[in-house]
């Protein structure tokens, strides 16, 4: 990156509270070997400000910038994505780490075909001291069907995106900046700001980049999403923003091949914040929520069969 010019690649850090892994996430960051990138760390209102941690790499391609308030996931990933100025984004969790090859792998696909909106690849599973946890990355990546893929490009990719949901956009992709509608990215998602990412590049009919290397490594711990799930109201507020995003996709022409799939996650995911609310001993919300959903369509009964048979589609597919 020469001085003055912007650089290729804009990595963003959106951070809450996580001083210790935020450390070795940027120190991974920093390890590339592809050059030309700037790290645009973005706390979102964190307990301790944790611009000493960032301060202590003493490091030019490093920006830091604090939220006066807690913005919420996405309102924190979209406040990094303004501060961007690269042609390609990527957004790595703060509790997550690189490979030193990660850039130098999926950009230069990027760069050599125009037509690509992003480039991805497969991730291994760490646990919370770092420790590789191998039984669970195999699980994952073939829960996500990513053993299926082979290297090369896809066009269109909404299904592996949507369906597959192969794309893991946190930490283990790369997009074109041009081609993702930031403006679009409803503020209100609590949780799911890379599915939708993930829909907003799937959409644009552009093609996408797998390479089937393990170059990111995503870290499970207490305070990770997967574990806050375990709580009924997070369960609830992850469920409320699916039963959106998938009436979303199930409304948008572009992504008429899927309809049906769509309908399915909705109908399940509005079911799911029915059972949220019983199991938080909100008995009358949960009833009031089923007659909701109920009375609006998002439950009919044909939904019911099709889960079945994607049930039995994906256990094929991970096999």
């Amino acid at each position: 990156m020469s001085a003055g010019a912007p650089p290729l690649v804009s990595v963003l850090v959106p951070t809450f509270n996580r001083h210790d892994y935020l450390r070795a996430t940027i120190a991974g960051a920093l390890r590339q070997t592809f050059a030309d990138f700037e790290i645009v760390v973005v706390d979102n209102a964190s307990a301790v400000d944790p611009a000493g941690v960032v301060a202590g790499f003493d490091d030019p391609r490093l920006r830091y910038f604090r939220n006066a308030s807690n913005l919420g996931v996405t309102g924190n990933v979209l406040a990094a994505s303004e501060r961007a100025r690269g042609k390609y984004v990527a957004i790595l969790g703060d509790d997550d780490v690189w490979h030193p090859e990660f850039l130098a792998t999926l950009v230069p696909p990027l760069e050599a075909d125009g037509s690509l909106a992003l480039a991805f690849c497969d991730h291994g599973i760490i646990d919370r001291d770092g420790r590789p946890d191998d039984a669970a990355t195999e699980r994952v990546t073939r829960r996500w069907r990513r053993h299926k893929l082979h290297e090369g490009v896809y066009r269109p990719f909404d299904e592996i995106a949507l369906v597959y949901r192969s794309i893991c956009v946190f930490s283990a992709a790369v997009l074109r900046r041009a081609d993702i509608d930031w403006s679009a990215v409803p503020r209100e998602l609590d949780f799911s700001v890379d599915v939708y990412l993930a829909y907003l590049a799937a959409r644009t009919g552009r093609g996408c980049y797998y390479v089937p290397r393990r170059l990111s490594q995503y870290r499970y711990h207490p305070t990770s999403l997967g574990n806050s799930l375990k709580r009924a109201d997070q369960r609830l507020a992850n469920a409320r923003d699916a039963v959106f995003y998938w009436d979303r996709f199930l409304r948008d022409r572009m992504l008429s091949r899927n309809k049906a799939y769509f309908e399915m996650k909705r109908g399940f995911n509005a079911l799911v914040m029915v059972l949220a609310l019983l199991r938080g001993g909100r008995r009358r919300q949960a009833l009031e929520q089923l007659w909701r959903a109920w009375t609006a369509g998002l439950i009919p009964p044909r939904i019911l069969l099709y889960h079945l048979v994607y049930a039995l589609r994906l256990h094929r597919a991970s096999a």
